[in-house]
């Protein structure tokens, strides 16, 4: 893993009295809101295990450094899974709850990154359950993703640069290089999502620890 101190260098030369506390903090920002955007952090969790009668599973982080920002993909039993809307269940059909299947092939995942199987499981599976999640680092977590610093370093760079230019009341206030850096910063934003959907991403899919705990 790479550090947000890794920036600092560059952005004091470009940045003068900008103090470390307030680069570092920028930088924290701009990295977490960067995955956000692009959920190009992805990792697989560890698989686990799919219990009989037991359709709630909430998702928990690799890390105390990581957070999840979403559910890229799911797999029972080796079989890709769909994702459908609870709410749009809640209004079209009332007996969904009492649906049971040996393998569900349905999920749902809420704000609170709960996995939730359209179908109650009739069996226990071991290692039935593989969660592939998009992560962003955590609000005080200094840690960066390789791949950030090495392919996107330099839209980190304009996001913080811009991020600082704009503050208000600074001896280094400037909105027109904040805007300049701005504008320089949702192109390198746009290319990255760009990156995400036409598969062209360098994703790492390592398998990481604490996937879940059932509710």
């Amino acid at each position: 893993m790479a550090n947000i101190s890794n920036w600092l260098n560059e952005v004091s030369v470009k940045v003068p009295g900008a103090i470390k506390d307030d680069i570092d903090f920028a930088t924290r920002s701009i990295v977490r809101e960067f995955c956000a955007r692009t959920m190009l952090y992805i990792r697989q969790l560890t698989p686990f295990d799919m219990v009989i009668s037991q359709a709630t599973y909430t998702l928990i982080p690799p890390s105390a450094e990581e957070s999840i920002v979403g559910v890229e993909k799911c797999e029972i039993n080796g079989v890709p899974v769909s994702y459908v809307s609870e709410d749009f269940l809640n209004r079209t059909s009332e007996a969904w709850t009492n649906l049971e299947a040996e393998s569900p092939m349905n999920i749902m995942v809420d704000v609170e990154k709960t996995l939730k199987l359209k179908e109650t499981p009739t069996v226990t599976v071991l290692d039935g359950i593989v969660v592939w999640v998009s992560l962003k680092p955590a609000p005080t977590s200094n840690i960066v993703p390789d791949f950030i610093y090495e392919d996107w370093f330099d839209c980190i760079l304009y996001g913080v640069l811009a991020r600082l230019f704009k503050t208000p009341s600074k001896t280094y206030t400037n909105v027109n290089l904040g805007m300049f850096y701005e504008r320089e910063y949702k192109g390198e934003l746009t290319r990255a999502k760009g990156k995400k959907t036409t598969g062209l991403a360098k994703m790492s899919l390592r398998v990481q620890s604490a996937p879940f705990s059932v509710v």
